[in-house]
This record gives structure tokens, C-alpha cells and sequence, in this order.
């Protein structure tokens, strides 16, 4: 309401809050599935992790009461994730 009153055109005024809702979601997924484009020697089960984070992100966009915390942690255990086993592989350092 606040975006749509100061004339601010953010996905949730332009499609509406539940498919804006959706689209945010789906493109926050998206960023963490799209990592092996970036990172071409990602692990399986780092993957797999991933998989289980953008699910996480998505349904956590979609909840009816929507808590920024959950969304923040994921992405906060999402770029530990990248540190630990991407950027500096801890199997390499043992």
C-alpha cells in the first residue's frame, strides 16, 4: 500500500500481492538453483542443499505472514554454504 500511494511500481502493484508474492519467490529460488552457472564444480550434495534452500526461500516469500528473519537466514546459510564448500572446499583443507 505504502509502494502504490508514493506511486513506487514494485512487482506486488503491479501483478497484485499474491502472484507478486509468487514471482518474488520464484526468482529468489532461482538465484540460489542458478549457482552452478556460476560455480561449475559445485559438489552434488551441495546441490541438493541448494535445492532444499530455494524451496525454503520460495515457501517462506509465500507464507501468509511473511517473517523477513527466515528469509534472511536462508540466504545467511545459503552464503555459508558457498564459503565453506565452494569458495574454500573444506575437504581441500583436511
Amino acid at each position: 500500500e505504502g509502494d502504490r500511494a508514493e506511486n513506487v511500481f514494485t512487482l506486488p502493484v503491479i501483478f497484485g500481492d499474491k502472484i507478486g508474492k509468487i514471482i518474488i519467490g520464484i526468482l529468489s529460488a532461482l538465484s540460489i538453483l542458478l549457482t552452478p552457472v556460476i560455480y561449475p564444480g559445485v559438489p552434488i550434495f551441495v546441490f541438493l542443499f541448494f535445492f532444499f534452500l530455494a524451496a525454503a526461500i520460495f515457501f517462506a516469500i509465500n507464507r501468509s505472514n511473511f517473517k523477513e528473519w527466515i528469509a534472511i537466514l536462508v540466504y545467511v546459510i545459503y552464503a555459508l554454504m558457498i564459503v565453506l564448500f565452494i569458495e574454500r572446499p573444506l575437504w581441500l583443507l583436511i
